[in-house]
């Protein structure tokens, strides 16, 4: 059964979708993949028809190969990125991603501050939910669903801290100034 678009994109608040689900999902919304489909396939000079048929379930003989996925993941926004790298890792089940940044010399410690504060938010909201999800004693399939996206959150926002107390390290732990 097709879930329809709107149904996705609360699922998408929630937790993390099946890499199938993810990638209609991403080709589909012009926020994160400008143009959509179509400009995705003429961007890399692909028939628009069949591009669209590798992004739907109901074509199961055609499949994004290893390459089209790469290219996809580059032609989408950070956003729809990581939409689709959440789903990826979640059907390996045994790895996570995260991303990198560039830090500015001139605000390291805003920087690292700002980290340490996404960690607490992200345990805060974890939390929250958590506490929710077993006021009735059960967790069921979608709770736990969002339970797996918020604890991969935190570990991505504290992978995050740690590269700005590096960063923060390597500048000498104080703010450096140019000019």
């Amino acid at each position: 059964m097709r879930r329809s678009f709107t149904d996705q994109l609360e699922r998408l608040d929630r937790e993390v979708m099946t890499l199938p689900d993810a990638l209609n999902l991403v080709a589909r919304n012009e926020l994160m993949c400008r143009g959509g489909i179509t400009g995705f396939a003429y961007a890399y000079n692909r028939n628009p028809s069949t591009v669209a048929h590798k992004f739907d379930r109901e074509h199961p003989g055609h499949n994004l190969n290893i390459i089209e996925l790469m290219d996809f993941l580059r032609y989408v926004s950070p956003e729809g990125r990581a939409v689709v790298l959440d789903s990826f890792h979640a059907e390996l089940g045994d790895s996570m991603w995260f991303g990198t940044e560039a830090f500015d010399d001139d605000c390291a410690m805003q920087l690292l501050i700002a980290g340490a504060s996404e960690v607490l938010t992200a345990s805060g909201t974890a939390v929250q939910r958590v506490a929710e999800h077993i006021s009735d004693g059960k967790i069921d399939e979608t709770e736990l669903a969002e339970a797996k996206k918020l604890s991969s959150q935190i570990v991505r926002v504290g992978i995050s801290l740690w590269r700005r107390a590096l960063w923060v390290h390597r500048v000498g732990g104080k703010e450096v100034r140019h000019g």
